[in-house]
């Protein structure tokens, strides 16, 4: 008996290339640094994740991305800026690296919501959490410790890097996560501009 086939998805917001190279020269000056307790993100895998699907089967694939077209149609671009840097679930405990994003917050969840509705036409649920916007910039390792000087340290480090920059969203990206022996490669399956 065949089992279905699930495909692990998520649908992000495009990054423009400026944003993907100070990001990515940002951490590779961290990890000249040492900072060796910290799995970083590789460039390409620098994203702004609008909705976490999860498993979800192949079938609909094409319903949700004829619904991310939907959006698209109706939907302008907007400009967003990166912000603060901070780190999950707080400084004691830090386990995942982040910056924040502001500006247009009204329209980026907004966005969100609308999203949220039209997938739910078709059975899939997302999250109704508070939505904080950030790009994962790094998650400290299986097995270890970042100490709360450290992560201060980081994060002090970070913004001395003045990543205050913007960039207009554009694109929805509906994204497959594929697990790997490597971790996770991720592909896009549909693109659909704003």
């Amino acid at each position: 008996m065949n089992m279905p086939k699930t495909l692990r998805l998520f649908i992000a917001l495009n990054i423009e290339e400026k944003i993907r190279n100070a990001l990515t020269d940002s951490i590779s000056n961290l990890q000249k640094k040492g900072f060796d307790e910290i799995k970083w993100v590789g460039s390409q895998k620098i994203h702004l994740t609008l909705h976490f699907l999860g498993n979800i089967h192949e079938s609909l694939v094409s319903g949700i991305n004829h619904q991310l077209n939907e959006i698209a149609r109706c939907t302008q671009p907007f400009i967003v800026k990166l912000s603060d840097i901070g780190v999950f679930p707080h400084i004691k405990k830090s386990r995942i690296i982040w910056i924040a994003i502001n500006g247009n917050y009204k329209t980026l969840n907004r966005l969100r919501i609308l999203t949220g509705t039209k997938l739910s036409t078709l059975g899939i649920v997302t999250a109704s959490s508070l939505y904080k916007p950030h790009i994962t910039l790094g998650r400290v390792k299986k097995n270890c410790q970042i100490s709360t000087k450290r992560s201060k340290e980081l994060m002090q480090q970070l913004t001395c890097g003045n990543l205050k920059l913007e960039w207009e969203i554009q694109e929805l990206h509906l994204i497959h996560s594929r697990p790997t022996s490597e971790g996770f490669a991720y592909q896009n399956i549909g693109v659909f501009k704003l």
